[in-house]
């Protein structure tokens, strides 16, 4: 008897220790993750506020040369005008939205509702494939292929524009549309999709009437999600776009965007330099662009699933 109450005080103890482990370790990882985070803000942030501390702002890189239609950074007289890029990553942003939103959204409706089981095992592994090709073979390929391609079929004047570079990053985003979007109308209780099929309602009415509207939270995430990894996509744009900052909303021109300047400008600046910072300043501009459509998807999401469940 006495051996039994020691084993079982040993046994609790353990499990106790092993509990409290498990936590540390869990308050651990994340407080490193949390910790990284931090420092990699405000490195951006330290470098791009040197703007101010090293007096740029009062030479060359002022506010109004920011905000100029020009960027001729290595020009005698350099100007830094970041709106063509900011332009430039919208358009390209959009058009890749405009793509997979639609592709990835139906194709996520189709696996959940219409897909038998045995095409559903087929067809998500290979949507959700694409997301693991690296961007640079998709861009190798919108380069070599498909800008040719377009250009002797629409008789574009441009081989590169915003539209290729456009087309390209849709293909990375598809998959994250999909997933989010199947996730979610996965999650709809299977009980309201009996309950429909019981009182006679098909596929068509259950998918576009009860899975779609319900899983709008997901949905409006996913076009999110999508358009922040569209706005921040680097080796495609850089490599399918044209690269040449025209301030113009015409998506059959090159265009350069944000992230896909500081990828080629960043290796060839003198560190601490003019340049150098302003190439900080666009990437805190992206910093807080990501921020801001990770607090609306947050915020939206938040409020369409409270009114569905109520």
């Amino acid at each position: 008897m006495k051996r039994d109450t020691s084993f079982m005080v040993t046994n609790t103890f353990r499990r106790k220790f092993v509990d409290f482990a498990s936590r540390i370790g869990v308050y651990v990882v994340a407080g490193l993750t949390i910790i990284l985070l931090a420092f990699v803000i405000i490195f951006i942030f330290k470098e791009a506020f040197s703007l101010f501390t090293k007096g740029y702002v009062s030479e060359n890189a002022n506010f109004r040369n920011l905000l100029s239609l020009s960027w001729q950074p290595i020009n005698v007289e350099p100007r830094y005008g970041i709106i063509p890029l900011i332009m430039g990553s919208l358009k390209v942003a959009l058009i890749a939205l405009v793509i997979a939103l639609p592709l990835g959204v139906l194709s996520a409706l189709y696996v959940s509702v219409y897909a038998s089981r045995r095409v559903k095992e087929v067809v998500k592994p290979v949507i959700e494939l694409i997301a693991g090709l690296p961007t640079v073979v998709i861009g190798f390929f919108m380069l070599i292929v498909a800008a040719s391609f377009l250009q002797s079929v629409l008789q574009w004047d441009f081989r590169l524009n915003a539209v290729v570079g456009g087309m390209g990053v849709s293909l990375v985003i598809i998959p994250v549309v999909f997933t989010i979007s199947e996730d979610g109308m996965n999650a709809v209780p299977r009980s309201i999709i009996e309950s429909a099929y019981a009182m006679g309602a098909s596929k068509h009415h259950i998918a576009w009437k009860i899975v779609l509207p319900s899983s709008l939270n997901a949905v409006f995430s996913a076009g999110i999600v999508g358009g922040m990894r569209a706005f921040g996509e680097t080796m495609i744009v850089l490599m399918a776009t044209g690269n040449a900052p025209i301030p113009l909303w015409d998506p059959l021109l090159p265009v350069r965007t944000m992230s896909a300047t500081i990828a080629s400008e960043m290796g060839e600046v003198h560190i601490g330099s003019e340049h150098y910072v302003v190439l900080f300043i666009i990437g805190f501009i992206l910093l807080v662009v990501t921020l801001i459509f990770n607090t609306i998807a947050n915020v939206v999401a938040s409020l369409l699933r409270r009114k569905l469940y109520s």
